[in-house]
């Protein structure tokens, strides 16, 4: 009789299997367990784009935010850190604001054409005397810009002769 009644459930376990079929709680817990991996691949996609943004030269967005001032160089002359240690950066969409301790704060309108090579970087003030036009580039995480009135730079130099400013930044985190 038990071997009978084996006979009939193999056929009844095979067919409900075979369509699909799962007992509920197990269908329940592969439910859960795929939400979780779909949240963690989720998780993982965010961090690997937010790290491709850092590191894309091209993506005008990785300029964004507060920056702070780690070496000047002007007229080919590397300043000493008390004249600049001061100097931050603040990025904010199409503007930007340099804050020194004597001068203050100092707004420009932001120009960026991250399609060149180099980057260009323009620094538009209100007063025309007092805009600069440049270049930037990303090492890392910092940002070096080379700044000057008049014509833009072609290298990331700086020296007596063309009066550049080299700037190298670090982010604020």
């Amino acid at each position: 009789m038990r071997a009978t009644a084996a006979l009939l459930l193999v056929p009844l376990l095979f067919v409900a299997t075979s369509r699909g079929q799962e007992p509920p709680g197990d269908l329940k817990d592969r439910i859960e367990d795929l939400k979780r991996q779909i949240a963690e691949k989720k998780a993982e996609l965010a961090k690997l784009e937010a790290d491709l943004a850092r590191l894309d030269p091209s993506n005008p967005q990785k300029i964004q935010g507060k920056w702070r001032t780690i070496e000047v160089v002007s007229a080919g002359a590397k300043l000493e850190r008390d004249v600049w240690v001061h100097l931050s950066w603040e990025f904010n969409g199409k503007s930007v604001v340099t804050v020194a301790q004597k001068a203050g704060e100092v707004p420009y309108t932001l120009l960026l054409d991250s399609s060149s090579t180099p980057a260009q970087i323009d620094l538009v003030h209100k007063n025309p005397k007092l805009s600069l036009s440049g270049i930037y580039k990303f090492e890392g995480e910092k940002l070096v810009i080379c700044l000057r009135e008049g014509t833009r730079p072609r290298t990331f130099d700086s020296t007596e002769a063309d009066g550049s400013w080299l700037v190298t930044l670090d982010p604020v985190k």
